[in-house]
């Protein structure tokens, strides 16, 4: 399957699910940030946040395949860019 196929079937199931956004994480441990910054800013919208592997780790790379197909339905949301502080370079 494509990641259009794929996006398109997540903006779906999000859709039967009575979800407003698709909403793409680098893992499960994100999620509930992500959730609590996105509902302050948009209290009455129902978020989806479907896992792109098995075991809920997807990892930035894997997230931005999705770039080209973000829409009002279907949002990235990452927070690499501590790697800069735990990494410098």
């Amino acid at each position: 399957m494509s990641i259009e196929d794929n996006a398109e079937r997540m903006r779906e199931e999000a859709f039967h699910k009575g979800k407003d956004v698709v909403v793409l994480v680098e893992s499960y441990v994100d999620e509930m940030f992500w959730y609590n910054v996105l509902k302050a800013f948009q209290p009455n919208m129902k978020f989806d946040f479907p896992y792109l592997s098995p075991k809920g780790i997807t990892g930035k790379s894997i997230i931005m395949d999705y770039e080209q197909h973000t829409s009002e339905q279907l949002i990235i949301c990452r927070d690499s860019d501590s790697e800069q502080l735990m990494f410098p370079k």
